[in-house]
């Protein structure tokens, strides 16, 4: 995307400049609907607000760990924030989404990385008994 960006602002030839610009939209809109395609339908407002930790213990076991990986990629920070309070809902069984989880340490917003990181905590006191 980069690459793409400055090719858009800097190329001399006014088609390539429009070419990469169109490259980079479809890019972005591939990008939107496979997140969006693929977050959870079941869970009440999940799109639409932030949900605590108690409304989503209500669904456990209906959360879908690869719905949440999915729903940690999207753009909104509270539909993140839902997706890593569901994993972190699953406890252990939601182990295979930490690498995921770990790449949204480095996310724009604090709000986000908080999460993930007591997210991730949950499930690391949970493994060695530490009080989380």
């Amino acid at each position: 995307m980069a690459c793409l960006t400055n090719i858009e602002a800097t190329d001399p030839v006014p088609d390539v400049r429009t070419a990469a610009k169109q490259a980079m939209l479809a890019v972005v809109a591939r990008e939107k609907v496979v997140a969006v395609d693929a977050l959870p339908k079941n869970i009440p407002d999940f799109e639409a607000r932030k949900l605590s930790k108690s409304e989503l213990m209500e669904y456990e076991n209906q959360i879908d760990i690869d719905q949440m990986i999915h729903a940690l990629q999207d753009g909104r920070a509270h539909v993140k924030i839902n997706a890593a309070r569901a994993l972190a809902v699953r406890g252990d069984k939601a182990a295979r989404a930490a690498a995921a989880m770990g790449l949204l340490m480095r996310d724009s917003v604090s709000a986000v990385r908080r999460e993930v990181a007591v997210a991730l905590g949950k499930g690391r006191c949970r493994r060695y008994g530490c009080g989380g």
